[in-house]
């Protein structure tokens, strides 16, 4: 089979087209969110009984910002300082102790800062853009990085781009924890896996080619532990995963309105929401055990 050449001006065509659209004005009506990953994650937790229906109508439709906690603001510390990305428009600032050096999780973060910029080095990566919003017109996705993989020679910028998300955890070997990073469970961890696939997804309708993911964790326990995930996800899985939306779609469009809190102890005692919630279990519930 003879494969048509692409040329480079398509591509940069392309580019511009994609910026225009992000450009467009749309008016404030009340609509459906389109389906991020985030929202993916949360609707198949709700539809278990294990996500607030509450914290998804806050979130995604009344799109109102929910405080965050003490390892997001890290987190959110951290790609500021790695690559400007400014949460919500807010600089965020390190915590100082009395005597005005910095905390001991923000001395750690300051050298993982440093492990960062040692690691794009050390893969010949180059920021090409960051907090990037893809324009699929059914589908969002906000990737903290687009990278050029130098190692890759060719004048066709596409085809050197590479997808990275930015991640801070203290959960860095963790078997068991559904966000936790221990590698030889990954791949069953549903939560992370969903991320690459939508990323992937989005960025073939973006570029009209495959782009390889990869996950940058840094430890927020110790100041040298990273790990680097490149997420391989084969064509047939990003097929069916497409082919899953179309569900999870309806599932959103039935959900309008009749969102169900489900409090548990454990999920409101953590929750950023549990101040201003009528609905918030303050206690542990009595759980019946039969034998």
């Amino acid at each position: 089979m003879i494969t048509k050449k692409i040329p480079n001006k398509y591509y940069k065509e392309q580019e511009k087209r994609n910026e225009l659209k992000k450009k467009q004005i749309s008016l404030n009506l009340p609509s459906i969110p389109k389906l991020s990953d985030d929202l993916v994650i949360d609707l198949q937790e709700y539809k278990k009984q294990e996500h607030c229906g509450l914290v998804i109508e806050h979130k995604y439709f009344n799109k109102e910002s929910i405080p965050l906690t003490d390892n997001q603001v890290l987190e959110s510390y951290f790609k500021y300082k790695t690559t400007g990305i400014k949460l919500n428009d807010v600089i965020p600032e390190p915590k100082l102790l009395k005597n005005g050096n910095l905390s001991i999780d923000y001395k750690r973060i300051e050298s993982q800062i440093n492990n960062y910029n040692t690691l794009m080095k050390s893969l010949q990566f180059e920021v090409d853009k960051v907090n990037f919003q893809f324009t699929n017109p059914k589908f969002s996705g906000t990737i903290d990085i687009v990278a050029l993989d130098n190692k890759i020679k060719t004048k066709v910028k596409n085809k050197k781009r590479v997808l990275i998300s930015l991640k801070t955890t203290g959960l860095i070997n963790d078997k068991w924890k559904k966000t936790g990073w221990h590698q030889e469970t990954l791949a069953d961890k549903n939560n992370i896996t969903i991320k690459a696939i939508h990323f992937k997804l989005l960025a073939k309708y973006e570029w009209g080619i495959d782009v390889p993911f990869y996950f940058f964790v840094f430890s927020n326990k110790n100041e040298w532990e990273h790990k680097v995930f490149e997420i391989c996800v084969d064509e047939n899985t990003i097929t069916e995963y497409y082919n899953s939306l179309k569900n999870v779609k309806y599932y959103l469009d039935e959900q309008i309105n009749k969102w169900i809190a489900y409090p548990k102890y454990k999920h409101c005692f953590n929750c950023q929401l549990n101040p201003i919630c009528g609905q918030a279990q303050t206690v542990a519930e009595i759980n019946k055990i039969y034998i």
